[in-house]
């Protein structure tokens, strides 16, 4: 049977409160029941736009122009026609005219609608209905050229009754009408996704989504694409054990080069009604569908992204936990997928529901924009760059790594403590110095070097013993 971990974060990665972003700057206070926000260049500007999906008592899909790339945005614009309930938003080019429209689907009834951007400079025209009045639920909309010719189509994870899914694809004919439904997944219980990613390298895209169930638990499964829009026989990825498990299902799915190795790995959140919820990697080990059995990752919250945040290469986690009051991210230290302590960004915000990452100011950098419901702010965030924490980190080198014995320890600031982890965040009593530790009785695998330094400062290294 597969292990499973849980990451005991707490252990390794306590809360500081570091902050590498300037204060919070104002878009609206009147993006009433603000819950989530979206960046794109609707005016043709050249700047990316800020979009509010407002609820209540609004229900409206509100529209911010960035006016000069200076961060300085025009007054809100109603994109929505009627009071609705919006689960998805996209601008999408989808009448091939270089220009982007919107596409959103709204609730109680469900509607799926898109509206021309008819000059390119954001002026838009009626509603043009894709779906209306489905006896199934639209549980997903994802847009894509599935079938590379250069039109964007719309796939659809439809759930009936019995919670089986449906996956089916809406060819457009390039100018945003699109076909009869093609189906090309059926009977998938409990689906979660999916996302259309290029598991195999192949330059095809596939399908990757879970299903889950009582029995067996959740399933990870990947469909190649075989062309002409047809997609293989499943191919299991992972399988939580029924029993051992205790019925643990996926219900999130993340498909991110967590590593910086040129391999797409995927984070998975996997919840059980009495146990909880937890993160896991599954690395990529071949580029061809190959990945490895769970392991931990040290993110400290359920709700993230993944985005370069400080622009140095790789992934960092951006957290916007829904209810919180605050907007949080944690630096991916060495490009490796070990995360820093999260770092605030602010707590200037009053139920926070949503935060992205985007380039608004014209400064080569992604800045932070957040949507809190209870104060109907939309606001955003400079990164103002490097930490005490980033100049330790550049200044300290453990070799060799991976090994056998021994790692050896480089640092030009100086060093108060440190102290290594297992895995699963246990502790271990061993004799360090301050630049050498044997870690040659240890059993091979993934251990974690906490290393401290006296201008307070601290880094968290991998190490990997053969």
């Amino acid at each position: 049977m597969k292990n499973i971990y849980s990451f005991l974060i707490i252990v390794l990665m306590p809360f500081l409160v570091v902050s590498q972003y300037g204060p919070q700057q104002i878009i609206s206070t009147t993006a009433n029941g603000a819950n989530k926000v979206f960046a794109a260049d609707l005016s043709g500007n050249g700047f990316n736009d800020v979009i509010a999906l407002c609820g209540n008592p609004d229900y409206q899909i509100k529209w911010y122009e960035n006016l000069d790339g200076n961060g300085n945005f025009g007054p809100e614009t109603v994109l929505s026609d009627t009071p609705a309930f919006f689960l998805f938003f996209e601008a999408v080019d989808l009448n091939s005219n270089g220009h982007l429209d919107i596409l959103y689907l709204e609730n109680n009834p469900a509607r799926l609608v898109w509206k021309e951007n008819i000059d390119g400079n954001g002026n838009f025209g009626p509603e043009q209905v894709i779906l209306e009045n489905q006896t199934a639920f639209i549980m997903e909309v994802m847009t894509f050229d599935i079938n590379n010719d250069s039109h964007t189509d719309i796939i659809i994870n439809f759930s009936n009754s019995f919670f089986e899914n449906n996956i089916v694809w809406f060819e457009n004919n390039g100018t945003g009408t699109f076909g009869e439904p093609i189906l090309l997944l059926d009977n998938i219980l409990n689906a979660t996704g999916p996302l259309i990613v290029d598991i195999d390298n192949d330059g095809l895209p596939d399908l990757l989504l879970s299903y889950n169930s009582y029995n067996p638990a959740g399933r990870l499964v990947w469909y190649k694409n075989l062309g002409n829009q047809t997609f293989g026989a499943e191919q299991l990825i992972y399988q939580f054990e029924f029993f051992m498990s205790d019925w643990t299902n996926i219900i999130d799915i993340k498909y991110v080069d967590i590593n910086t190795n040129g391999k797409i790995d995927i984070v998975i959140t996997a919840h059980n009604d009495d146990i909880g919820t937890f993160l896991y990697l599954l690395e990529n080990l071949d580029n061809l569908g190959t990945f490895s059995d769970l392991l931990p990752v040290n993110i400290s919250s359920f709700s993230f992204d993944f985005y370069d945040l400080d622009n140095d290469g790789d992934m960092d986690v951006l957290i916007y936990n829904r209810f919180s009051n605050t907007i949080t991210w944690q630096e991916n230290i060495n490009g490796d997928g070990v995360f820093s302590s999260p770092m605030l960004i602010s707590s200037d915000v009053l139920s926070l529901r949503h935060a992205i990452a985007a380039n608004i100011k014209d400064n080569g950098n992604l800045e932070v924009i957040s949507a809190s419901f209870n104060d109907n702010k939309v606001a955003w965030y400079e990164y103002t760059g490097l930490s005490t924490n980033d100049f330790s980190k550049n200044n300290l080198t453990i070799y060799p790594n991976p090994t056998y014995n021994f790692v050896s320890i480089d640092s030009s600031e100086n060093i108060s403590e440190m102290s290594l982890f297992t895995i699963q965040g246990k502790k271990l009593e061993l004799q360090i110095d301050l630049d050498k530790i044997d870690i040659s009785n240890l059993t091979p695998g993934i251990y974690f070097l906490k290393v401290k330094f006296e201008n307070n400062s601290e880094v968290t290294k991998k190490i990997i013993k053969l």
